[in-house]
């Protein structure tokens, strides 16, 4: 079997996907008044852990803390070094994409969140759903191009 190395655009090697984990902190009540504050552990609830994804596209952490996703990940060569980072113009463009999938995944969930609660049909919700989807397509697309002219170059 061969292996494939991926990278960041940046070049810095990718640690795994990024997840959601929910958490309780453990705390001290403090008063009459419910005041708190923090007492040290969190206990984590390893098994509601969720892979983020935008779009069904999972995201993945770089050593940097950076998120990425699948299509901006990079190909090194077989001895797993990786290429050129792309330049300071395409992380920007891969930037607005990313805050636009963010945008458009929120957009979801407060679509989702107003049906649950039987209010009626929200149009606002689906047409900005719907903007957004067209400007993150569209986002995408030049982010992608951009990585492949970089590492055309």
């Amino acid at each position: 079997m061969t292996d494939f190395y991926f990278f960041a655009p940046t070049g810095d090697e990718i640690q795994g996907t990024s997840e959601q984990v929910a958490g309780a902190a453990d705390l001290t009540f403090t008063g009459a008044d419910a005041s708190y504050s923090h007492a040290g552990d969190t206990k984590m609830f390893w098994d509601g852990a969720e892979t983020l994804t935008i779009e069904g596209v999972p995201l993945f952490t770089c050593d940097s803390g950076s998120d990425w996703l699948k299509h901006h990940l990079v190909q090194g060569d077989e001895n797993g070094v990786p290429p050129n980072p792309v330049s300071d113009a395409t992380i920007d463009l891969i930037d607005a994409e990313l805050k636009l999938g963010a945008a458009l995944e929120a957009a979801k969930k407060l679509r989702t969140a107003y049906a649950e609660l039987k209010l009626g049909v929200f149009n606002a919700a689906a047409e900005i759903e719907l903007e957004l989807r067209a400007q993150y397509r569209t986002a995408k697309a030049a982010a992608i191009a951009a990585i492949a002219k970089d590492l055309a170059a």
